[in-house]
């Protein structure tokens, strides 16, 4: 069965996404509405399609990474500035779930770079893989730089614990039936969890 999927008004980097798998790639994401930007060492042939442009990057080189990323952050900001949404918080992901860093950096630098190089209001620290929790470290480490939310794995036995190194959090799988992420959210399940809330709050 086909997956339609509405990827307007996002950017996608893709390395590597000027030719082979990497091109089909790009085609694909332009076809869901995506803007994307393809990185790679050398300047594409023949030229990438309409809707997707290059940046020169070596993604072995960590200078050149981050140059690439402040390029792109530059362009989000001028284009919030241009729809006057200077109001509207942009949310970075440190450390990503799901992901594997290039190189590898302590926590604050990746946080600094978020902030500085990409415009970041907020960042969000998750832990390896959906419903596991950040370690309190990473969280104060990146709190030290800016606001900080937690991107996944709170739970009512680790609040208490956890959200005296955050200013919030994002939660899906501690208040769905059973845990399990298919299925809906258990009203019981959410009383726990602010129950604990709430007690960080007032404490």
């Amino acid at each position: 069965m086909a997956v339609t999927v509405d990827l307007a008004e996002h950017v996608v980097l893709v390395t590597g996404g000027a030719r082979g798998v990497g091109l089909g790639i790009t085609h694909a994401l332009l076809a869901a509405g995506a803007t994307v930007v393809s990185c790679g060492r050398n300047e594409p042939e023949p030229p990438l399609p309409p809707g997707a442009r290059h940046r020169a990057c070596d993604v072995r080189d960590a200078d050149q990474v981050r140059a690439l990323i402040e390029g792109i952050a530059a362009d989000l900001m001028r284009a919030r500035r241009l729809i006057g949404a200077e109001g509207v918080a942009v949310f970075a992901d440190v450390h990503v779930k799901h992901a594997a860093q290039l190189v590898d950096r302590p926590i604050r630098e990746s946080a600094l770079d978020a902030v500085e190089r990409g415009g970041a209001d907020v960042l969000v620290v998750s832990g390896a893989r959906t419903g596991e929790p950040p370690e309190a470290e990473d969280l104060a480490q990146a709190r030290a730089v800016a606001n900080v939310v937690i991107g996944s794995g709170l739970t009512p036995e680790n609040a208490g614990r956890l959200l005296g190194e955050a200013d919030g959090a994002i939660v899906a799988t501690a208040l769905r039936e059973g845990g399990d992420l298919r299925n809906p959210v258990e009203g019981r399940r959410v009383e726990r969890l602010m129950e604990v809330v709430r007690g960080v709050r007032t404490s």
